[in-house]
């Protein structure tokens, strides 16, 4: 196993990536609407320089809010994968058959990330379900 995890703050499970955008779409995104959902880690795995719990639980939901704030960015989904990044650069490594915390989706934020040392994560807004 590598160090220690990042700090809890800077793990966060990515609906829809939004780019470099001269304005925040705050309001696009306040119409989004759901009802809270649960959800829970399960596996592990990892890409180049970052390590990722899976997710599991009601996953139906977890895919209909990251479609919806797709729509409201206005950006492609793709192929959506969901998974908590915990670590990065190999830092610490759970097992593949990894079962952790659950919890309930009754929110998410708008999130600015400034790549400086260490990356910084700024919440511009927090939504929350209907």
């Amino acid at each position: 196993m590598g160090g220690p995890p990042s700090e809890p703050e800077r793990w966060h499970l990515t609906l829809a990536f939004l780019g470099d955008r001269d304005e925040a779409p705050v309001d696009a995104l306040a119409r989004v609407s759901w009802l809270p959902f649960d959800l829970h880690l399960a596996g592990s795995g990892s890409f180049p320089g970052v390590e990722w719990a899976g997710v599991d639980g009601d996953l139906t939901a977890l895919h209909d809010l990251a479609t919806q704030v797709a729509a409201a960015c206005r950006v492609q989904l793709g192929t959506y994968r969901p998974h908590l990044t915990y670590g990065r650069r190999g830092r610490a490594l759970l097992p593949r058959d990894y079962v952790g915390p659950s919890w309930t989706v009754d929110s998410f934020d708008l999130v600015h990330i400034v790549l400086s040392r260490p990356v910084e994560h700024q919440v511009l807004q927090r939504y929350a379900s209907s």
